[in-house]
């Protein structure tokens, strides 16, 4: 039984040097940008999940044209995505819903769930590298805790901004902020 507890304790900690040198590579070989149609690109994110069985609902006002890197951003959105149906549920099935919608000169996307949400001290703590709220995971998931910061660190790289908010009545909800240039997000 020790043997298996530190063979899946040393599995761990491989996990989190691999992830931890996949975020150092990521801040350092940035994936070219180039213009895309986001709304049609969160489509097929959300069709993705749709056909894996998951709730997902994505509402759009209109088409938005965007310079990004959709590799990074896709990994971004995968991550609120799957962090929302992993937490943000207080049933037994989670729905997530998905926005975008043009605002004054910035694009907003929201990821948002209907669970328990964050305290609201714990809003900001979650972006730090290797933070994570659920105590009884940190030594039996190969999750490390980095996707929040990677995440905010490419929606950083594009001029954005990623934020947490605690929604009115229940759940989280993951907003980006992506300013317009010229007509397009940068």
């Amino acid at each position: 039984d020790d043997q298996k507890h530190l063979l899946a304790t040393l599995a761990n900690m491989e996990a989190m040097i691999t992830a931890t040198l996949n975020f150092a590579r990521d801040d350092a070989q940035q994936e070219p940008s180039q213009t895309i149609e986001l709304t049609s690109l969160l489509q097929t994110i959300s069709d993705d999940y749709q056909d894996q069985g998951h709730q997902i609902i994505l509402s759009t006002s209109q088409k938005v044209v965007s310079r990004l890197s959709p590799i990074a951003f896709r990994r971004v959105m995968e991550n609120l995505i799957n962090n929302s149906f992993y937490y943000g549920s207080k049933e037994d099935i989670a729905v997530v819903e998905l926005t975008c919608y043009q605002k004054d000169t910035e694009v907003v996307i929201q990821v948002l769930d209907n669970g328990a949400g964050i305290e609201e001290d714990e809003l900001e703590r979650v972006f730090k590298p290797f933070v994570r709220l659920d105590a009884e995971r940190d030594t039996s998931s190969s999750s490390v805790g980095l996707g929040l910061s990677i995440s905010r660190s490419i929606i950083q790289s594009h001029g954005g901004t990623l934020t947490l908010h605690n929604r009115e009545n229940s759940g989280l909800c993951a907003e980006i902020r992506l300013p317009i240039i010229g007509g397009d997000i940068f």
